[in-house]
């Protein structure tokens, strides 16, 4: 079910920065109903988001889409899709996670609780689904976004995070 995102930024037809917006819902994509074009315009927010990311293909995106929930803002009146996020989870010994990955909203349309809202799904889906907690990992250097999770309860943890490049 779509969520609408609210508030007197978002409010319809309403001028912001130049752009004039209409309803911004939260919905999850449909692995079913992923169209070319969606396609395309999550490519073009994933390139503001890590610029050398190679770009998805549709596989790609259904695998993704069917194993995860990936959540896209949409904007109804231009019917395109302005942000992204996706909550993975998964079984451990010590019950079932999840991480929360790649909190994307495109350049024009930031700082309007768009980002917001697509955490605040992405964790509702999480205690729907019985998740024990939500993990996320943010660069030290993205001020504005850790103090969004901050604000929505996330907290920094004292551990070290490793990587293996393969």
């Amino acid at each position: 079910m779509p969520v609408r995102v609210r508030g007197s930024k978002l409010d319809t037809d309403k001028k912001i920065r130049g752009v004039v917006m209409t309803e911004i819902t939260i919905s999850r994509l449909s692995p079913h109903l992923i169209q070319p074009r969606e396609l395309t315009q999550l490519n073009a927010l994933l390139k503001q988001f890590s610029p050398k990311a190679a770009p998805l293909t549709m596989v790609d995106l259904r695998t993704m889409v069917q194993q995860n929930f990936l959540f896209v803002a949409r904007n109804e009146g231009k019917n395109n899709i302005v942000g992204m996020t996706m909550l993975a989870y998964y079984h451990k010994p010590t019950g079932r996670v999840g991480i929360i990955e790649d909190v994307i909203v495109d350049q024009a349309y930031r700082r309007q609780g768009i980002g917001r809202a697509l955490v605040q799904r992405a964790i509702d889906t999480g205690r729907r689904c019985g998740l024990k907690h939500i993990e996320l990992t943010s660069n030290p250097s993205r001020v504005e976004a850790r103090a969004l999770y901050t604000s929505l309860g996330f907290k920094e943890r004292d551990t070290g995070c490793f990587r293996l490049e393969l």
